[in-house]
């Protein structure tokens, strides 16, 4: 069977996101339980206010081709699509494994997720701009590809990574840890809405320990 193309992916994002219940607002999220939500948000809680802030600025950066790896449920992907960009979501599909399902959460992976790997992603699909949210553990995949030593990635002009810096996400937090040629920013506009999974409940002393870490060539 012949592989999917970049546009088949970003065409079946597109014929899924009528289908897909609107995101919560973040209010909603905050008060809720979290736990009935995993299955099909995964470790990000992603709320309309996020997605609009983060979808907003994206199309505004002239990236063309955006690739999401490591994608889980491909909510993110979804949303983003609704909101006018172009992207394709895939994953490897490792959380199916039974030695994965022994030690963390099962989630469902939406239709339009390829099943492919990072490299395989970033090497067939050759995007100008990855998001990546909580990259697995022992992965290396964003200083992988801010280093080049994946195949396709000389194409990349942005890396958008959401996750715990300086723990489970295991990507650059400070500018000497970058590769030569890559900026880090800060988009406090967008990261104020990030709701991680081990996130406290909202209260006035609530702040998230996840983070939005943006790179660019």
């Amino acid at each position: 069977m012949a592989l999917p193309t970049y546009l088949d992916l970003v065409r079946r994002a597109r014929d899924a996101a009528p289908l897909v219940p609107p995101l919560l607002l973040f209010a909603e999220v905050q008060a809720g339980d979290r736990s009935l939500l995993f299955k099909d948000l995964g470790y990000t809680f992603w709320n309309r206010e996020l997605v609009d802030g983060l979808g907003g600025r994206l199309r505004r950066e002239g990236v063309r081709r955006w690739v999401e790896l490591a994608a889980g449920t491909g909510r993110l992907t979804l949303e983003l699509v609704r909101r006018g960009l172009q992207i394709a979501a895939t994953d490897d599909y490792s959380q199916v494994a039974e030695r994965v399902r022994s030690y963390q959460r099962s989630i469902q992976y939406g239709s339009w997720v390829a099943r492919l790997s990072a490299r395989e992603a970033v090497e067939r699909l050759q995007p100008e701009g990855v998001l990546c949210a909580w990259p697995p553990l022992g992965s290396g995949m964003v200083s992988d590809l801010l280093e080049g030593q994946v195949r396709g990635s000389s194409r990349l002009r942005m890396v958008v990574c959401i996750g715990e810096p300086g723990g489970a996400t295991e990507a650059p937090t400070t500018g000497d840890q970058l590769a030569p040629g890559w900026r880090l920013e800060a988009w406090p506009e967008c990261e104020r809405w990030l709701i991680g999974f081990n996130d406290p409940p909202s209260g006035p002393a609530w702040r998230s320990s996840s983070s939005l870490l943006i790179y660019r060539a």
